[in-house]
C-alpha cells in the first residue's frame, strides 16, 4: 500500500472510530431509556436481569458488525462453543483492549459481570449494568454474596482479573485475587480466555483517535476450564487455595 492511501486509511478509521463511539452512546441511551423501562412494566425481576442480560448481547453481535463493516477490526474466535457449557462457572480473560468486553459480551446471551462501582453514576451506563445485575466492585463480601447467588442461578460471571487493562509492553498485569477469591468461596469452576490484539489499540495510555497504522485484528482464544476442587484438595485453607490459584491464573493468562 502506497503512503498516501495509508494514511487515509488511518483518517477514515480515526473518524470512524469517533463515530462509532457516538453509536455506542445512542445504543445505551436507547435500552436505558427505552427498551429497559419496558422490561420493568412487564417481567418479574429475574426475568428483567436476563433480557437485560440478552438486549446487551444482541447489542453488541450489532456494535461488533458495524465495527468489522467500517473496518475498525476484525476478529477470530477459537473453541467458542465451549461458553456454552460454562452455566454457573467464572470466566477470566487477559485485558488488552477496551474492546474487549464488548467482543466477549457479543458471545454471551447470559453474562453477569463484575464492574468498577464507577460505572453505576455514569451517565451512558449506570442503567444498563444496574438493569443487567452486573456486580459492583464495592467490597469482597459484598461481591461475593453477590456472585453466589448468580453463579447459583446459572449466570457464568465475566471478570478480568488484572483489574484494567493490560499496560503496552507488559504481557499481563500484576493480577487482584477477586476472580481466585470467588471461584473458591462460591466452589466455581473457572473458562480461561485470551485475547490478542495486533496492533494494539483502545489501550490505558493511548486516546481513542491514536488508531494504528493497519486495521487491529483481535484472536480470542476460549481455553482449558480450570477446576476449583484441585486447589481445595487434603483441607487447605482457603486463603491458601486462592492464593494458589491465582498463582496458577497468573501464567494461564499469559499470551501463548
Amino acid at each position: 500500500m502506497t503512503k498516501i492511501p495509508r494514511r487515509l486509511d488511518v483518517f477514515w478509521r480515526i473518524a470512524a472510530t469517533g463515530f462509532s463511539f457516538a453509536v455506542f452512546g445512542i445504543f445505551a441511551l436507547v435500552l436505558a431509556c427505552a427498551v429497559f423501562p419496558l422490561f420493568r412494566t412487564v417481567c418479574k425481576k429475574h426475568q428483567r436481569r436476563y433480557l437485560a442480560q440478552w438486549g446487551i448481547q444482541r447489542s453488541f453481535v450489532l456494535f461488533v458488525a458495524m465495527l468489522r463493516g467500517l473496518r475498525l477490526l476484525d476478529f477470530h474466535v477459537e473453541n467458542a462453543e465451549l461458553l456454552k457449557m460454562d452455566a454457573g462457572c467464572v470466566i477470566v480473560s487477559n485485558h488488552p483492549s477496551l474492546a474487549d468486553y464488548f467482543l466477549l459480551t457479543a458471545l454471551l446471551p447470559r453474562c453477569t459481570c463484575v464492574v468498577k462501582e464507577a460505572l453505576w453514576g455514569n451517565f451512558f451506563l449506570g442503567a444498563i449494568v444496574r438493569a443487567a445485575g452486573y456486580v459492583p466492585n464495592r467490597g469482597a463480601e459484598e461481591v461475593i454474596e453477590a456472585c453466589r447467588e448468580r453463579l447459583a442461578a446459572g449466570d457464568p460471571i465475566l471478570i478480568f482479573p488484572e483489574g484494567t487493562r493490560t499496560r503496552e509492553n507488559f504481557r499481563l498485569n500484576p493480577l487482584q485475587r477477586g476472580a481466585a477469591n470467588i471461584a473458591v468461596r462460591c466452589l466455581a469452576d473457572l473458562r480461561v480466555v485470551h485475547i490478542a490484539c495486533v496492533p494494539r489499540v483502545l489501550t490505558k495510555e493511548k486516546k481513542w483517535w491514536q488508531t494504528a497504522p493497519v486495521r487491529p485484528r483481535f484472536s480470542i482464544r476460549v481455553g482449558q476450564k480450570i477446576r476449583v476442587k484441585d486447589f481445595l484438595r487434603d483441607a487447605v485453607p482457603e486463603a491458601r487455595a486462592v492464593r494458589n490459584l491465582n498463582e496458577f491464573l497468573a501464567n494461564a493468562l499469559l499470551p501463548p
